[in-house]
């Protein structure tokens, strides 16, 4: 096998906190790409005068295809880069991110300066993911620290996991279950309802579990199970595998289904069986007021038999300023002529017929994502 557990743990937060550094990077890149149209599409002061914005020019672009674009990158960047030991990027993108947001409802529109600004602090980002972090945060979550796993946090119950996860962001979780999945999955149950969607991605350690035990921890989170002792190698290849699922993921999508009576259902379990980090709603209000936490890629709207509430959702997602490189696609079980002009005339990026055919669903996404990234300037 080659390397003794630490060694080889330590090999691979390297290489996770490598490729997040990269990907960091390139988003800082995209954001900084944005900014020239910032000012643009608002019009300066020079457009209101006739002619091209100086500092920052480039064709106008509506606000609402620019301004949510760079809010993107800055909640990505404000998430995840504390986990991999760039705790600072994660603080100014935070920072930067609500700074926008303020200039756009106080002022209805960012100034030259706001883009200066911002673009400056995008520049000590990426020279800051330039130089090694401070470390990717790996958890254990075991009664006793184990002796097969080093250079990772223990943790041996709820109490100091929740703890752990308060002080800083962490990438993954090794949940111990050797003396039984019950403690160890309390345990994680307790500490996610702190965290919400911020918990990290769980592998899971131990005997073979009963089906009862494995759905258990699959609720929780389990990306992977590991027999223990496991290689190092074996642990070092779950983690990364888990984690770049977890992080290098598609995108997220939110799934609205306010008719109640389950129809998107389907089409949610399909589309994370597509590799998306999916979240489901039973009303428009509670997705948005999950989208202040999270901004998704995609957002599914069910208008299925109808339902003129799904319609009208999809029509308010997508006359929403702030919803500009969001897609939106309405699910429908319906085939005729004025169906589809209905679901057009909302605005929304296309439709996904019900039932649904998981190809079908896979390829009306990326071409949505790939439209909505096109307008808004992305890659």
């Amino acid at each position: 096998m080659g390397g003794g557990s630490e060694e080889i743990v330590d090999g691979v937060r390297e290489r996770l906190g490598r490729e997040f550094a990269g990907g960091a990077a390139e988003r800082v890149r995209q954001a900084r790409s944005l900014l020239p149209r910032l000012v643009a599409a608002h019009g300066g002061a020079a457009a209101a005068q006739g002619g091209a914005p100086a500092a920052h020019g480039g064709a106008a672009v509506p606000r609402r295809e620019v301004v949510p674009g760079v809010r993107a990158h800055l909640a990505w960047l404000a998430r995840w880069a504390p986990a991999y030991g760039y705790g600072g990027v994660g603080s100014a993108a935070a920072r930067c991110d609500g700074d926008l947001t303020r200039a756009c409802l106080f002022r209805d529109r960012p100034s030259r300066e706001d883009a200066d600004r911002l673009d400056a602090a995008l520049a000590r980002m990426s020279a800051d993911l330039a130089a090694p972090g401070d470390g990717v945060g790996i958890l254990v979550v075991a009664p006793r620290a184990p002796e097969w796993i080093a250079g990772c946090r223990h943790v041996p119950d709820a109490g100091a996991l929740a703890a752990a996860l308060s002080e800083r962001a962490w990438v993954a979780v090794l949940a111990d279950v050797r003396a039984g999945v019950g403690p160890v999955a309390s345990a994680i149950a307790a500490a996610r309802d702190l965290a919400g969607s911020r918990f990290p991605v769980v592998v899971a350690c131990g005997s073979t579990p009963s089906a009862v035990e494995r759905m258990r921890l699959e609720v929780l989170g389990n990306r992977a199970f590991l027999p223990v002792p496991p290689p190092g190698e074996d642990v070092a290849r779950a983690v990364w595998e888990a984690v770049r699922q977890d992080v290098a993921t598609r995108g997220v999508a939110f799934v609205l289904d306010g008719t109640g009576v389950g129809a998107a259902a389907e089409a949610g379990r399909a589309v994370a069986a597509a590799g998306y980090l999916t979240r489901s709603f039973g009303s428009q209000d509670a997705l948005l007021a999950r989208w202040l936490e999270e901004v998704p890629d995609v957002v599914l709207v069910s208008a299925a038999g109808g339902d003129p509430r799904g319609l009208a959702a999809a029509a308010d997602l997508r006359a929403d300023p702030h919803t500009g490189p969001v897609s939106v696609l309405v699910l429908t079980d319906r085939h005729d002529r004025e169906s589809r002009d209905a679901i057009a005339e909302t605005g929304a990026d296309g439709w996904i017929a019900l039932p649904v055919v998981p190809e079908e669903l896979d390829r009306r996404i990326r071409d949505a994502l790939d439209r909505r990234r096109w307008l808004c300037g992305r890659p």
